[in-house]
């Protein structure tokens, strides 16, 4: 009969080098850095408005693909459309 070994935990760390990926976002950290709540946050993941990734329930934003998306949808002040005053 095989004897049973515990297992102990390994202590994981990330990278905290300069060069090291960010963080992934939670809704609260994505909602707060777009001025948004965090309803109006998962409605528009939801919705496939604004880019994430789901694990189970859960959702997570790239920071980098959350800028990159708000660059792609910026509209120039003086650009035909835009709705300014």
């Amino acid at each position: 009969m095989a004897r049973k070994i515990p297992l102990k935990p390994v202590p994981f760390a990330l990278p905290q080098s300069p060069s090291a990926p960010e963080h992934l976002w939670t809704v609260r950290q994505c909602a707060h850095y777009l001025q948004m709540t965090p309803a109006a946050v998962y409605k528009s993941a939801e919705r496939g408005h604004i880019p994430h990734v789901k694990w189970g329930n859960h959702l997570r934003f790239d920071p980098v693909a959350v800028r990159a998306w708000i660059q792609q949808h910026s509209v120039a002040p003086n650009a035909p459309g835009w709705g300014g005053r």
